[in-house]
């Protein structure tokens, strides 16, 4: 599948890989999270952690979260932008400024698919991640960036 993918067709990819993941995982909430922290190990101080052997507190909803955003995202939503850079205002309250660590969590949570797909995953699921998480990614770069204004 070429780069012109119409945006429904990257929401079923991803729909089918993420069902897929699902089914040979379960909860991949905590595979993405360590894959996140062995990526950006400083992260985890920005998290609540009573118990080291659970994803830190509120994570369960982020992923929900973002896995909405991708979603309607690939089937353009227009709400997607906004939400975006309000998750990247809200965040900054958090000390989340860096905006490495948004590409980061999002290339964890696809490895995460992406092996637990193993031999399933192939070029047309990987372009459709690639595109969809580019496209909430460019949302929050202005916002997160460093020395942008913290919107209170």
């Amino acid at each position: 599948m070429s780069t012109t993918t119409q945006p429904t067709e990257d929401a079923a990819l991803l729909d089918a890989s993420l069902e897929i993941a699902a089914a040979r995982g379960g909860d991949i909430v905590p595979a993405v999270y360590a894959r996140f922290f062995v990526l950006r190990p400083d992260a985890a101080e920005l998290f609540t952690v009573p118990d080291p052997t659970q994803p830190p507190l509120g994570c369960g909803q982020m992923m929900f979260e973002i896995i909405n955003l991708l979603m309607d995202s690939a089937a353009g939503k227009p709400y997607v932008a906004s939400y975006m850079r309000k998750i990247a205002i809200d965040h900054k309250d958090c000390r989340v400024a860096d905006p490495v660590l948004y590409t980061q969590f999002m290339a964890a949570f696809r490895d995460v698919v992406a092996d637990l797909l193993g031999a399933d995953w192939n070029e047309t699921y990987a372009a459709a991640w690639e595109r969809q998480c580019a496209a909430l990614l460019r949302h929050v770069q202005e916002i997160a960036a460093p020395g942008a204004a913290c919107l209170r």
